[in-house]
């Protein structure tokens, strides 16, 4: 596998941080909590290679290695989490990832459907921000889990430990919050990782909550929401009538995490 040198992650690091340091300065009576996000199961897939991309001015791009702490850059820079098979990443290289068309930055926002390239998040925020003085927060893990849900990968946080200034720690454990069902009534076969549909995405939760669902085709544009009252065990459809066929960007958050698809409409 092609691997990033350390100091070409420090350089595209150092360049994501050249803006006005005014921008920096917290405000009185505020801390910053220090964070380390990361991906707890990534050796699990070694099929799977993810990639951390850094939106600031340009793009900044690295290979995501289990447990290690993912990096924005800048606080205020955009931060995308990214997946390839192996076998292409090893065909074209880290450079050669179409990553600004997968996540829209590019003129052309047309991803090749070839290109086995996937949002996997845009969600995950590395930064841990600022709190008041007053608040006994001092640092935060979280643990993020890929999970393969109905074909297509998926990440959600799966624990979460706050550590205070005493050094108490508190830890709290989540599940992955959306389980697919079958997509195709004949099976369910796939299709350069795109699950078939016949008009409509089945699903069931395990959480009592708020759900958003968004379809967004491929040159970026949102053609359809809808946001689910979920109840465990309970099961839902999320519509794709009167859509063309061909590819779109399935997309579902709940509260504790996102799962994010590429599904093939059928007419």
């Amino acid at each position: 596998m092609t691997r990033l040198s350390p100091i070409a992650v420090v350089c595209g690091i150092a360049l994501s941080l050249a803006v006005p340091s005014g921008a920096d300065i917290i405000n009185p009576g505020q801390k910053v909590v220090a964070r380390c996000a990361s991906v707890c199961n990534a050796d699990s897939f070694p099929n799977v290679v993810l990639v951390g991309a850094i939106v600031w001015g340009g793009t900044t791009r690295y290979i995501i290695k289990q447990d290690s702490c993912l990096t924005k850059g800048y606080k205020f820079s955009r931060f995308y989490v990214i997946w390839t098979t192996k076998a292409y990443f090893d065909s074209v290289g880290l450079d050669g990832l179409p990553l600004e068309s997968v996540i829209g930055t590019a003129k052309s926002t047309s991803l090749p459907v070839a290109a086995p390239v996937y949002l996997l998040s845009s969600t995950i925020e590395p930064y841990g921000g600022t709190v008041p003085v007053t608040n006994p927060l001092a640092s935060e893990e979280l643990h993020y889990s890929l999970a393969n849900t109905g074909g297509a990968l998926s990440i959600y946080l799966s624990k979460k430990v706050s550590i205070a200034t005493d050094g108490a720690r508190t830890v709290e454990y989540y599940t992955n919050a959306v389980k697919p069902r079958q997509l195709d009534r004949r099976g369910g076969d796939l299709l350069r990782g795109a699950p078939r549909t016949h008009g409509f995405y089945a699903f069931s939760t395990d959480f009592t909550g708020s759900l958003m669902a968004s379809i967004t085709d491929c040159a970026g544009r949102t053609v359809r929401t809808e946001t689910f009252a979920c109840t465990p065990g309970a099961t839902y459809a999320f519509s794709f009538g009167n859509l063309h066929a061909g590819i779109y960007w399935l997309r579902m958050r709940t509260p504790n995490g996102a799962f994010t698809g590429m599904i093939r409409q059928l007419n």
